[in-house]
């Protein structure tokens, strides 16, 4: 019986890996599988021998780490395909532009903040991992932002000088009320 191991048993570890990577919830037929030997018919209370082996440390650890497995491997997958994604993404903008100016030689105003916004989300998606790069870019962005937020306002004030008399000076005129 693999309750008496301390170790488990290559059957025991199969049917570990059957039970989290096919989903199988059936923790009786799964003992059955890791224990060939054992007939149900025969013994009196398999559920609590079940329920005994599916509780046992080394089950646990066994099953912990089988599923940080499986965490891992659907990790890298996703990044895999993310990865590729990109590459088809690049791929076609350069098969999408015209003419016989190519992408990076094309002169593009950046003076409109859509073009901008353009240019961010580029270098964003192309720093990949690299966590500085776009941290760099954000706040060159913000600044940016910021700098055309601040010439809005230059334009919208318009500046007026005039010259100033005391008898026009709303200070001036205070005063002299006062005395």
């Amino acid at each position: 019986m693999p309750l008496n191991n301390k170790t488990l048993t290559e059957r025991e570890t199969a049917v570990l890996y059957y039970h989290v990577f096919a989903d199988v919830q059936d923790w009786k037929k799964l003992y059955l599988l890791a224990d060939p030997e054992t007939d149900p018919d025969k013994i009196k209370y398999l559920d609590t021998i079940v329920s005994r082996w599916r509780n046992s440390e080394k089950i646990k650890k066994a099953l912990q780490m089988i599923q940080d497995q499986k965490t891992i491997q659907e990790e890298r997958q996703k990044e895999k395909g993310r990865q590729e994604e990109r590459n088809k993404d690049r791929e076609n903008n350069d098969r999408s532009e015209t003419g016989t100016e190519t992408h990076k030689n094309k002169n593009i105003d950046y003076s409109d903040p859509r073009n901008r916004q353009k240019l961010y989300n580029e270098v964003i998606a192309n720093s990949g991992d690299d966590y500085k790069t776009k941290l760099d870019a954000a706040k060159v962005f913000e600044q940016i932002q910021r700098d055309d937020r601040e010439a809005a306002k230059a334009q919208k004030q318009s500046k007026i000088y005039l010259p100033l008399r005391c008898e026009q000076c709303a200070l001036y005129q205070k005063q002299k009320k006062r005395l």
